[in-house]
């Protein structure tokens, strides 16, 4: 695994802006994130918080953002799956994408790159 400096990525600070320090890239577990950063969830943050770079729009929606992370984590079995079992397995992959994609798409629907 290649690990990328936030200081160098803009996608990922904002990741840890968003979540803090200690709890970007983990899953919620309902009253606290995982200890362990979870591969699945880092590909799904630096994918989208790299394509709609819109990191001032992503910092002012912050809480939403993570209550809307949070609820699929506790609420969706098909994105708990997702980002619980092997990372390669392409329907695993495309779940967890899509999911994490209508989350964001939600909370503004003038975002471009809109999923259909």
């Amino acid at each position: 695994m290649v690990i990328v400096s936030h200081d160098k990525s803009p996608n990922l600070l904002t990741c840890t802006d968003i979540f803090g320090k200690n709890n970007a890239f983990r899953k919620w577990k309902g009253d606290k994130y995982d200890a362990r950063m979870n591969r699945a969830i880092f590909d799904i943050f630096a994918y989208y918080f790299s394509v709609f770079k819109n990191e001032q729009l992503f910092l002012k929606k912050a809480n939403l953002i993570k209550e809307n992370f949070n609820k699929l984590c506790i609420e969706n079995g098909d994105f708990l799956k997702s980002i619980s079992s092997n990372t390669n397995n392409i329907i695993e992959t495309s779940t967890r994408f899509v999911l994490w994609g209508q989350a964001l798409q939600s909370f503004n629907r003038s975002m471009p790159g809109r999923l259909k």
